[in-house]
């Protein structure tokens, strides 16, 4: 009796020695953060010993593109294993990422098409300076002259095209005659709204009527509009 109870204590001070001993000895395995922040140092050193300026610019360079496709590979091992619905979620936002980019970047390309600068404020509707193509188009360059920030609208649709012009600044809107439109002609006009000491003033563009016989001339009609705002009575 009193060797089995020695035998059992035995095993157990053994076998509890010999797991410690292995656990001691096991390594935690990289994770993808800490094999990229070592490859980062390693890279690193690498380009410091680079030759000339210019062979340090192409191994930075080929660090960054190493460092992005392992960042990608990280993160394409961690969505593998989250759970379905957090997974939906991801794609659902990310959806929305990619249309506010879209977006933002179709606003930047009509203040681009625009032509207006030095005026950081002012936003430009897309579909006031879309390309025309060859299409039947008026192309209203237009200079603010008046003391305040100006909103424009065509008159067409009654939708805001220009919101904060500044003073003295100058833009060109495009205004591409319906391909849908029933007739022959087509008319375009705008009407620019600010606030004068506090009072609302107003202006009208001068009106253009297009015509599908345009296209076999002159497709694009030039308008000048010096906007000068007049205090609403």
């Amino acid at each position: 009796m009193h060797k089995l109870v020695i035998f059992m204590v035995f095993s157990v001070f053994f076998l509890g020695g010999c797991a410690e001993k292995k656990k001691a000895g096991m390594k935690t395995p990289p994770t993808p953060t800490t094999k990229t922040a070592r490859t980062k140092s390693a890279l690193e050193m690498k380009c410091d010993s680079a030759p000339t300026p210019r062979e340090k610019a192409i191994c930075l360079s080929a660090q960054a593109r190493e460092l992005e496709g392992l960042a990608r590979k990280a993160d394409g091992e961690a969505r593998k294993s989250e759970p379905k619905s957090v997974a939906i979620e991801r794609k659902k936002l990310e959806a929305t990422e990619k249309r506010q980019a879209r977006s933002e970047k179709a606003f930047r390309d009509a203040i681009i098409r625009s032509g207006v600068t030095g005026c950081p404020e002012v936003w430009v509707s897309p579909s006031a300076v879309r390309p025309a193509y060859g299409f039947v188009n008026a192309r209203y360059a237009i200079v603010n002259g008046n003391p305040v920030p100006i909103e424009i609208r065509e008159d067409a649709t009654g939708q805001v095209v220009v919101r904060g012009l500044c003073p003295g600044k100058s833009m060109t809107l495009t205004k591409v005659m319906p391909v849908w439109q029933d007739g022959t002609q087509f008319q375009v006009s705008y009407t620019a709204t600010g606030t004068i000491s506090g009072r609302p003033a107003i202006a009208h563009s001068p009106t253009t009527m297009l015509s599908v016989y345009q296209a076999q001339y002159q497709a694009t009609t030039l308008v000048q509009w010096d906007i000068r705002l007049q205090l609403l009575q």
